[in-house]
């Protein structure tokens, strides 16, 4: 393809190997490099290769990567991001309060440096257990709660995609079910859908880790290992079908990979006969047994602001097995948006020998452009332009008008079904309170993959919002840069916020809202709910948040339960 050289004054397309057109919509680079082409596998990597087996310690992830022997070259160098953090937060001080849109630019630029598993205080970051399973053979790993980990036969490669046949493979795993484990273990605690962030309510986490002979394996192709999570909960969260997250260690973000409702376990009963339904639990039968209609999506165009190019997997290069789903989902006359931040169109020049293509959520999809000795991870959404998205906005307006007729008819059922409910007795035993009563749901999910993964509700921010003029302790010291957590003990629900002045601060404040940051000297300071209910009340839009050091650091997890209020 003969095309002009690359100027970034206009959109511009780019000489490519397979004849890709690349198209760049903004005039001016990134703020900053960012690493692309890291993997997990290279994470994993660091995991002491140099032991056996025997005796061997849970591997770390605090130590560095080992490089395989050909990376691209134009890889990142962090402290550019720092010192473009450090140049903002000086142009904000010799200033007023910035924007909002400012702020968040300081706060995502700062998170940009925190490694994706990052524990605050490293004492304390809950360790692994191990257990060890015969590749050819599988098994099941008994984890706490009477759960388990279901791992079938011949599902192990090495790093090179060869099936591992025989032999013993290591599994590294724990489990985190709580805001103070969240907190210890370092993993986001925002998540990002479609540019909204929303905060982490999250039945349980676990991280799964693969070794054999020191060195780590993969999930072959094809298969996966069935996880199983216990929690405590009433039948009104069971109701909810919660969602499955694999974190993306590269980009720092949480990648959506499907669904998974809770089961309670059953209980003995002491009378031989089985009791009625209560209706809030015949209500979640039937929604299983007859599932909302889903609502069409709206086409989407270029946004003016990424990278955008056209690579059909249909015809343009050849494509991974695993990847026929998400490419049979794909409208035609479909472009690709780069919504990797800070992502270098270079990367697109190399002649790429295929291409691995997953489903993240309903806009995004996550591409991986495959060579023989390295492999490049983006995450794109396919966007219209001209005809294509007339004709597919017009089969999108035809398609809504059905899914709103159907779901007034469905709304018509299930409220049928409800009112002959409402007319059944409910026993002594089983009174209104039976509802709200917690106990024990196990829900299961499928991995492909190794690392870290959650079950979750993400919710969204709170309207409630003021802007944050400084953050200090009882001493004065001021904490301008740097990560601090907001949670509501009672559900659950957490966030990591950046402690920058102008950032905007989301709560509700009728929560239990607790919120902390680890001082650089590894110390606790805690701002407490009775605190942003005074400053809530006040009616303030700016203010100085002002936390209350501890004296003594936490050396256990106990201790930090204790000076969190976390039981």
């Amino acid at each position: 393809m003969n095309c002009p050289p690359i100027v970034f004054t206009r959109p511009i397309c780019v000489a490519m190997g397979n004849n890709y057109n690349i198209q760049r919509n903004l005039p001016e680079p990134s703020r900053e490099e960012v690493e692309q082409f890291q993997d997990f596998e290279s994470l994993l990597a660091a995991f002491e290769q140099s032991k056996t087996m025997a005796g061997v310690a849970p591997p770390s992830v605090d130590e560095a990567p080992a490089r395989g022997p050909l990376r691209l070259a134009w890889i990142a160098i962090p402290t550019a991001i720092a010192a473009a953090v450090a140049l903002l937060l000086w142009n904000q001080s010799a200033s007023s309060l910035p924007s909002p849109t400012e702020a968040a630019q300081v706060a995502d630029a700062y998170f940009k440096t925190v490694p994706a598993l990052s524990p605050p205080i490293k004492e304390l970051n809950p360790a692994r257990l191990s257990a060890k399973v015969v590749a050819e053979a599988g098994g099941e790993i008994a984890l706490a709660n009477g759960v388990r980990l279901v791992v079938p036969k011949m599902a192990f490669q090495n790093d090179r995609g060869k099936l591992i046949e025989s032999g013993e493979v290591d599994i590294f795993y724990r489990e985190m079910h709580d805001i103070a484990e969240f907190f210890m273990a370092g993993v986001p605690l925002t998540y990002d859908s479609a540019g909204v962030k929303h905060q982490l309510r999250s039945v349980g986490m676990v991280e799964i880790i693969g070794l054999q002979n020191g060195r780590p394996v993969k999930i072959a192709e094809g298969k996966s290992i069935q996880v199983e999570l216990a929690a405590s909960m009433s039948e009104e969260q069971a109701n909810a079908t919660y969602k499955v997250y694999h974190l993306d260690t590269l980009n720092r973000q949480w990648e959506y990979r499907g669904l998974s409702k809770g089961v309670f376990e059953v209980e003995n009963s002491t009378t031989p006969s089985a009791k009625p339904q209560s209706p809030n639990l015949a209500e979640q039968n039937w929604l299983a047994r007859n599932p909302a209609p889903v609502a069409p999506l709206r086409p989407a165009k270029p946004n003016g602001k990424s990278i955008t190019f056209e690579l059909d997997p249909r015809s343009d290069i050849p494509v991974e097995s695993g990847s026929e789903e998400a490419v049979a989902s794909l409208q035609k006359g479909a472009i690709w948006q780069v919504n990797t931040p800070g992502f270098d169109e270079r990367a697109l020049g190399v002649e790429w020998k295929s291409m691995r293509l997953r489903k993240i959520n309903e806009l995004e999809y996550a591409m991986t452009l495959i060579h023989d000795l390295n492999e490049v991870k983006l995450t794109v959404q396919p966007v219209l332009v001209g005809k294509d998205f007339e004709r597919a906005n017009g089969l999108y307006e035809a398609a809504l008008k059905k899914y709103e007729q159907d779901l007034a008819n469905w709304q018509n059922q299930k409220d049928a079904f409800l009112a002959t409910q409402n007319t059944e007795t409910i026993t002594e035993t089983e009174t209104p309170k039976r509802s709200s009563r917690k106990r024990k749901a196990v829900f299961s999910f499928q991995v492909n993959e190794f690392g870290f993964w959650d079950c979750d509700l993400p919710a969204p921010l709170s309207v409630n919002s003021i802007r944050i003029s400084q953050v200090e302790d009882q001493t004065g010291a001021t904490f301008p840069n740097q990560r601090a957590y907001l949670a509501d003990r009672q559900s659950g629900m957490v966030q990591e916020i950046h402690t920058g002045k102008g950032n905007t601060l989301h709560f509700d404040p009728q929560a239990e809202n607790l919120l902390w940051l680890v001082t650089p000297d590894g110390q606790l300071a805690i701002l407490d709910q009775a605190q942003l209910q005074t400053l809530a009340k006040k009616g303030k839009k700016t203010v100085t948040l002002r936390l209350k050091r501890q004296k003594v650091a936490p050396r256990t997890a106990a201790e930090l339960r204790g000076a969190l209020g976390i039981k």
